[in-house]
């Protein structure tokens, strides 16, 4: 969306405000940034005093909220244009468009006067009946009609012309939007969803739990809402909308059409209540549709955003060579040993697994990698065979007291990157088939720049995914990685293209151009220098110079989160406490000591300075090296693997966490199968207690070995 497009009304920023519970002149502030050309990133990290606090995922829906009033505020101008056009705009119908809060509002009342053809209505207006139906609507007394006086080709007789003068009672009837609103609000409060299986169209029973279904609207999940939209599109269910009893008499005895007096009031109601159930209850129940629909589409979104970015930002393991294990039973396994570096040392192929259980074999290449380079880890990629190698893995760590770490991690993708020209690029001369375990193990060593490498659709996590338009899938997960990426930041001379392009105010052909400046002047010496790239202006650097860090560089402040902007300010907090830069360069116990304890009141009064700004600075200067990921907990070294028969109930398991899904979370307990937690606490709650990769403590509550399922709870 360009810039000129992106100004919001403040009647669209009082709905937004209403809609998301936050402060109108917040969102006003962060939207004027945007106009101003700031990023997502740039807002959330560094216009925290501006904004009051706004975090990255509240900017986010602030922005997409105001990107959909802007498109409904187009869009309405469209079909305003379109019918005006086709001079089939009346004042009713030109006041409903106009009022329509929503997309999906907009689309209802708009559907009728798609088609070419003209309405009943209409056809009644052009021949001049119009004026025969406000004597009616109007009438105090019963009236004499000329119904004679009307007849045409069009209308041969009484009875037709009686019916065109309905058609425009009726229509009058159905633009009132408060029938709308009322029907909309009793089906979405007191409706259920209602499904069956359509005769043999499910064979492979994949929508068994939805072929005797019933659920109120308000209770249906946004999983089960995804499933019984794609059966109904395969045609293996068929979907309805239950109505409550008497919903007709209870929304015209509440907002009646005519008085009781009304010398007409027997066939206006019988007119309304027709426009009820013919006219008003399919929209409203189209609309209902696409809004659930949407709403559990969103919701996929979330998810797969939340599980998405916590994959991405688990604590690396760091500089530390280590062993990465691509798992197989008869083709037998890959393997790859990486350096600190992430550089590869060796590659091979190894068969712990049946059918060929060759255990001395794969011991001994283990030992030849151990001799090569002294690795500190060892990761197994999930799939196929993962547990049967885990365990050959597990006797040779034990066999070498336990002075190698190991734990599986998600393949999902790794065929992906094989196949893909980044990985051609990376290694050319090494088989396809080997490349999967060199991700295996670079995603141990720095998960953030190796799925980076990946289409995020296709790394596994989140749930219903692929029932979401690709358009729209892509360009969320995009946001999400950019967001994952800008809250790590970049080493800025060691950086790719894959990580550079994602930083604030930095496109592909900018990231191309730093890489390009790496290669032919050599290692950035401090973020100044980014102005000496061809498209990076002093806006562009305002964007991403707090996101770039340069360690060993000319200014210890560049390998920190603080913006260049600030470096003044920065130096004055430090000067306060009688610490220097060279002090603070050398990373003594007593500058930070100096740092927690700082004296924010007295210096903000001495400064006139506010107690945001420093405490954000502050927050920036103990955070070494710039990367919150060094404050994560150490990712979980598993040291067992177990059959399903060794489980037993209550038995206590470490697990780590590896999906997050609206119904439950999953968790590798070192196990042929995962363990499987349903989720009895808010979303949000679920994200923080066990994000990816984290280690967790749990309980076996059942086993069901037929159906190879365990449920575990947490302790």
């Amino acid at each position: 969306m360009n810039q000129e497009s992106t100004h919001v009304e403040q009647q669209d920023i009082h709905y937004i405000s209403q809609q998301m519970g936050i402060a109108h002149t917040r969102i006003e502030a962060a939207l004027t940034l945007r106009e101003q050309g700031c990023s997502l990133a740039f807002i959330a990290r560094y216009r925290k005093e501006t904004t009051k606090n706004l975090s990255d995922e509240e900017l986010r829906d602030i922005f997409q909220w105001a990107d959909t009033r802007i498109e409904l505020k187009e869009r309405k101008q469209s079909v305003l244009n379109i019918l005006q056009k086709k001079e089939r705009l009346y004042p009713l119908l030109e006041e409903r468009l106009k009022n329509a809060q929503t997309i999906e509002e907009l689309e209802a009342i708009y559907q009728p006067y798609k088609q070419p053809r003209i309405t009943a209505a209409e056809k009644a207006r052009k021949a001049g009946l119009e004026k025969l139906k406000e004597q009616i609507v109007k009438a105090r007394t019963t009236v004499s009609l000329p119904l004679s006086s009307y007849i045409s080709a069009e209308y041969p007789d009484e009875k037709a012309v009686w019916e065109g003068i309905c058609s425009l009672i009726e229509e009058d009837f159905v633009l009132q939007p408060v029938y709308h609103q009322e029907l909309y609000r009793i089906q979405k409060r007191y409706s259920s969803i209602v499904t069956e299986e359509k005769q043999d169209k499910d064979p492979g029973q994949t929508y068994k739990r939805y072929h005797h279904f019933t659920c109120p609207l308000m209770n249906c999940k946004p999983y089960q809402l995804l499933a019984i939209f794609r059966g109904e599109k395969e045609k293996a269910l068929k979907v309805q909308f239950s109505q409550p009893n008497q919903w007709v008499e209870r929304i015209l005895d509440r907002y009646p059409i005519v008085s009781t007096h009304h010398p007409y009031r027997k066939e206006i109601v019988e007119i309304g209540k027709n426009a009820l159930q013919k006219r008003i209850l399919p929209s409203v129940t189209r609309q209902l549709r696409t809004e659930l629909l949407k709403y559990a589409q969103n919701r996929s979104l979330v998810v797969f955003g939340k599980n998405l970015r916590s994959l991405l930002l688990q604590k690396p393991l760091g500089s530390q060579p280590i062993v990465g294990i691509d798992p197989g039973f008869k083709m037998g396994s890959k393997w790859a040993l990486i350096d600190e570096k992430g550089d590869l040392r060796d590659i091979g192929l190894m068969f712990p697994a049946p059918p060929q259980k060759e255990i001395q074999q794969t011991f001994q290449i283990l030992d030849r990698c151990m001799e090569t380079i002294p690795f500190t880890f060892i990761v197994i990629g999930n799939g196929t065979a993962s547990f049967e190698v885990s365990q050959v893995i597990a006797q040779w760590i034990e066999k070498r007291n336990g002075h190698v770490g190991f734990r599986r991690v998600s393949e999902t993708g790794a065929s992906i990157y094989s196949a893909s020209d980044k990985a051609r690029k990376e290694f050319p001369h090494i088989d396809v088939l080997y490349r999967g375990a060199i991700s295996i193990a670079r995603r141990a060593q720095n998960p953030l720049s190796e799925f980076l490498k990946i289409p995020p659709e296709s790394l596994g996590v989140g749930m219903y995914q692929h029932d979401i338009p690709a358009g729209q899938l892509k360009e969320y997960l995009a946001g999400e990685v950019s967001m994952a990426v800008n809250k790590v930041g970049i080493n800025l001379n060691t950086a790719s293209v894959e990580l550079l392009q994602h930083i604030s105010g930095i496109s592909t052909s900018i990231a191309e151009k730093i890489i390009q400046h790496r290669n032919e002047k050599g290692i950035f010496k401090n973020r100044s220098e980014l102005l000496l790239i061809r498209g990076i202006g002093e806006k562009t650097f305002q964007q991403c110079a707090g996101f770039c860090r340069i360690p060993d560089g000319e200014c210890i402040l560049d390998n920190t989160m603080v913006h260049p902007e600030s470096y003044d300010f920065a130096k004055k907090i430090l000067a306060y406490v009688q610490v220097s830069l060279h002090d603070y360069a050398q990373k003594s116990t007593w500058v930070e000591e100096k740092l927690q304890s700082f004296p924010t009141t007295s210096f903000c009064s001495e400064n006139d300075a506010t107690k945001e700004s420093v405490e954000q600075i502050l927050a920036f200067l103990l955070l070494r090296d710039g990367d919150f990921r060094d404050t994560l907990e150490e990712p979980p070294h598993q040291a067992t693997c177990l059959s399903l028969e060794e489980l037993h109930t209550g038995m206590q398991i470490s697990g780590c966490s590896t999906n997050i899904t609206d119904f439950g979370i999953f968790f590798d307990i070192g196990c042929e199968s995962s363990g499987f937690m349903p989720l009895k606490i808010p979303l949000e709650k679920a994200f923080r207690l066990y994000p990816i990769g984290q280690s967790v403590e749990l309980t076996i509550a059942e086993i069901d070995q037929e159906r190879k399922r365990i449920i575990v709870a947490s302790n």
